[in-house]
């Protein structure tokens, strides 16, 4: 038995998009894809204001969607990820 009792044994990857990834929930969500690799992935992470946390969850989950709530903060938040991939 799996530290999460065989729940997530047999289906099939799950994508998943966390609004407010640098909150509580998000974090405690972000480590809980990180425990189940081969069972969830991230394709989209978004957060409010928290651009530094964003930009290093961005690098570590690579997901396929980054969002910030203000455009404003766009240009910042490519700088921190500092990859050519972002749009």
């Amino acid at each position: 038995m799996d530290l999460y009792g065989g729940l997530l044994r047999g289906w099939t990857m799950k994508r998943i998009s966390l609004l407010g990834s640098t909150g509580s929930i998000g974090k405690q969500c972000l480590d809980l894809v990180q425990r189940l690799p081969n069972e969830l992935q991230v394709v989209g992470l978004a957060a409010g204001r928290s651009l530094e946390q964003l930009a290093q969850q961005a690098k570590t989950h690579r997901p396929q969607v980054v969002a910030c709530a203000r455009p404003a903060d766009l240009e910042r938040l490519k700088s921190l990820i500092d990859d050519a991939t972002i749009t």
